[in-house]
């Protein structure tokens, strides 16, 4: 288990089935149920199987798509919460290329951006 999830997709155009799966996993409590049970082995899984996540922000740029989820102890001491794309196509107007980008600061401090 990890404490954020920054997950990226290219040319990905099924995103919003991969977004709702992948919240549905990390945030929805029967998924975590399940995974619970099916990995009950795991000491460290079975101490923090309590800890829920929470959307933390999502952008997307056509088929470039970026989320951060973060576990909800975490996601509170988080702040300035931003998104951002750059499209770098014809005339960097179309997004055929380009970037998305997920930025936060942690506990006041730490200045995360995952692109």
């Amino acid at each position: 288990e990890f404490d954020i999830y920054a997950i990226g997709f290219q040319e990905c155009s099924n995103a919003k089935q991969w977004v709702k799966a992948v919240t549905a996993l990390l945030c929805g409590e029967g998924a975590m149920n399940k995974a619970t049970r099916r990995l009950s082995q795991l000491d460290s899984l079975k101490k923090n199987s309590s800890s829920s996540y929470v959307m933390c922000g999502k952008e997307h740029l056509w088929d470039i798509h970026i989320m951060v989820l973060a576990r909800s102890d975490i996601a509170a001491k988080m702040s300035n919460i931003a998104t951002a794309t750059e499209a770098t196509g014809f005339a960097h107007v179309l997004g055929n290329k380009g970037a998305a980008a997920v930025a936060f600061t942690l506990e006041g401090t730490t200045r995360i951006c995952f692109v």
